[in-house]
């Protein structure tokens, strides 16, 4: 199913980004490292979802799990044997390895908050979702909703910690310029659609299978959150 997909690319980001830390941490010496908040945040948020009315839906291919290791030493050595070349694409940091590309935000323009002072939300809720996980902390905000079992997952970070992993493999990655904003977009294989920009002060990122018109149209009108 669609949403399977989804998760898959969660996890497989969730996986980037730990070896990642542990690359640049250099691997091969004996002593201890702390993975970034985000990383913890995201393991955080799957161990609650066992509690979640939603929880099947990481489950669909439980299996997944035993090949965790598997997934780890695949990361491992394409990273090792492809080296990275950074680039900027759509004012982010932009490495790119042999099966993922890794996003930081751009830190060497400009000034920008190091915590959420401002919080955004979408312009509208599309009809039919319904808001099924909610995480707010001085430097992330994420917004998980669900149609049936179509989810809609909404991000907001300061651009201090901001780091991520997006597969290169199966997705398209292009970038895009709306309203005189640029977006670095991923198309998924299942016809999902990952949007990614930096509006100056925050990092933000939208992922749905909404028509793609729906989902430039909750980008370029996103607004100041309401009390």
């Amino acid at each position: 199913m669609a949403e399977t997909n989804m998760y898959d690319d969660i996890l497989r980001q969730a996986f980037c980004e730990y070896m990642d830390e542990r690359l640049e941490s250099d691997i091969y010496r004996e002593e201890e490292f702390e993975t970034s908040e985000s990383f913890e945040k995201k393991m955080t948020k799957m161990i609650k979802s066992q509690h979640n009315v939603y929880h099947k839906l990481t489950l669909t291919r439980a299996r997944k799990v035993l090949c965790v290791a598997a997934i780890i030493v695949a990361l491992l050595l394409s990273s090792l044997s492809v080296g990275a070349v950074r680039e900027i694409v759509a004012n982010l940091f932009v490495k790119h390895y042999s099966d993922h590309d890794k996003l930081t935000a751009n830190k060497e323009e400009g000034t920008y908050p190091t915590e959420l002072e401002t919080l955004y939300e979408l312009p509208y809720i599309p009809e039919g979702y319904e808001l099924a996980d909610e995480s707010v902390t001085d430097k992330d905000a994420t917004y998980l909703y669900f149609r049936e079992e179509e989810p809609l997952l909404f991000d907001q970070t300061t651009k201090d910690i901001y780091r991520t992993s997006i597969d290169n493999e199966y997705t398209i990655q292009t970038t895009e310029v709306y309203n005189g904003q640029d977006y670095y977009v991923n198309e998924h294989k299942d016809g999902s659609y990952t949007f990614i920009w930096d509006n100056g002060e925050y990092i933000f990122a939208l992922t749905s299978y909404l028509p793609k018109e729906t989902i430039v149209d909750l980008c370029t009108s996103l607004k100041v959150k309401s009390e």
